[in-house]
């Protein structure tokens, strides 16, 4: 089940970097501004921008569900865990759109900002895999312990 969970947050991973590309390019254009002058409320930009980022999450999250409930992962859908597994990938989506929307402020270039999103979400994975093998050792354990408190605050992290 752990190779089965890594190889589903590596595909995740890519999830946030269609979010950012639109939300750089639609400042690179001035799409935004547009809207906003035109009338629209910054907070009804940013909720049908959130709605339409999870509605398009929605497909992979549904698809991977699928994947986790057909293969029968059994440590995902035993004992009850199943419907706590479908918050979780659909918990992901919300938080990574959110997280996202704050990371493509540091961007001006929609490709620039997709490429450095997809390899700091794929770095965030790579945190799961030093996390366990430091857990796994005796004298890491500890420092372990403090650091993953603040590795949950990654979307990815807390995913895997």
């Amino acid at each position: 089940a752990y190779v089965a969970v890594l190889l589903i947050a590596i595909a995740f991973a890519f999830v946030p970097a269609s979010f950012v590309s639109f939300l750089v390019k639609e400042r690179e254009v001035n799409a935004k501004h547009q809207q906003l002058i035109s009338g629209v409320s910054i907070l009804a930009y940013w909720l049908s921008t959130f709605a339409w980022d999870v509605c398009n999450y929605i497909i992979p999250c549904a698809c991977s569900i699928a994947v986790v409930y057909f293969f029968q992962v059994q440590q995902l859908i035993a004992h009850g865990a199943f419907p706590a597994t479908a918050l979780l990938f659909f918990g992901y989506g919300t938080s990574v759109a959110a997280s996202t929307y704050v990371m493509s402020y540091f961007f001006k270039s929609h490709s620039a900002a997709q490429n450095v999103v997809l390899v700091i979400n794929l770095l965030v994975f790579l945190l799961l895999i030093v996390s366990s093998v430091m857990s796994a050792i005796e004298s890491t354990c500890e420092a372990n312990q403090i650091l993953s408190y603040f590795f949950k605050l990654l979307p990815g992290f807390a995913l895997g």
